[in-house]
């Protein structure tokens, strides 16, 4: 079996009980922990043994994943240093403030600043 991709497939191995015997709220919360590493499926005392250890093993590396993912933001940012606003605008259909591309998504404003942060009243996650 290949590793789980995302918390919803481990999630669908737990018996959703949410008991919370393993002192996690919720078997949705168990599933995300798992799969970032802080908890093994041992863990749940609901779950049957033999399929904690079918899937030992079955988890990425949840740090190099992170790594990763700020990698590809870096080279974003990178790549966004190097986009003429400007021209951007019109074709976007976007507007200029001040050094800032505006972008209007959402029923939101979203303003993109030459070195890549992203500002809006949307939730925007850090990166």
């Amino acid at each position: 079996m290949k590793e789980f991709k995302n918390a919803m497939e481990i999630f669908k191995l737990l018996p959703g009980t949410n008991c919370r015997k393993c002192l996690v709220p919720t078997c949705l919360a168990f599933a995300v922990a798992a799969f970032k590493g802080d908890r093994r499926l041992r863990e749940c005392p609901c779950l049957d043994g033999s399929i904690a250890d079918q899937y030992e093993g079955q988890f990425p590396n949840w740090l190099m994943m992170e790594q990763e993912r700020q990698e590809a933001l870096e080279q974003l940012k990178r790549d966004v240093a190097k986009v003429d606003f400007r021209s951007a605008a019109g074709r976007l259909g976007a507007s200029l403030s001040g050094d800032k591309l505006v972008i209007r998504s959402l029923g939101k404003d979203f303003q993109v600043s030459p070195d890549g942060m992203v500002v809006s009243a949307c939730h925007v996650h850090a990166g």
